[in-house]
């Protein structure tokens, strides 16, 4: 959710290569061929293993750092901790990291 005027709004688009998120199609659009994008995509198409391998290291520490938090010590199922996880609008998503699916996360 974004905050926009005083309303949330669900935000449909995020661009983890420029961590910017957008609320509709058009909005994606227009940043996919916008400058920006388009060179850190240039910079991305150089090493894209190694930005991957960042996202998903991120991803990892933050997730085991919110399991560690707010359940010391307990079992808990992966999707709780998940969904406390991406409450935090700059969390890393799964979609720029090498697993697919949670359940590919925790195996």
């Amino acid at each position: 959710l974004a905050k926009m005027s005083g309303r949330l709004f669900k935000l449909k688009h995020f661009c983890s290569l420029c961590q910017k998120q957008l609320k509709d199609d058009n909005g994606f659009k227009c940043h996919l061929q916008s400058e920006n994008h388009k060179q850190m995509m240039e910079t991305y198409m150089t090493n894209p293993e190694k930005l991957m391998e960042t996202f998903s290291r991120e991803f990892e520490e933050a997730f085991l750092e919110t399991l560690k938090s707010r359940h010391p010590g307990s079992a808990v199922m992966a999707n709780t901790v998940y969904q406390e996880m991406i409450k935090d609008q700059y969390h890393v998503h799964m979609n720029s990291t090498r697993w697919s699916t949670l359940s590919d996360f925790v195996k």
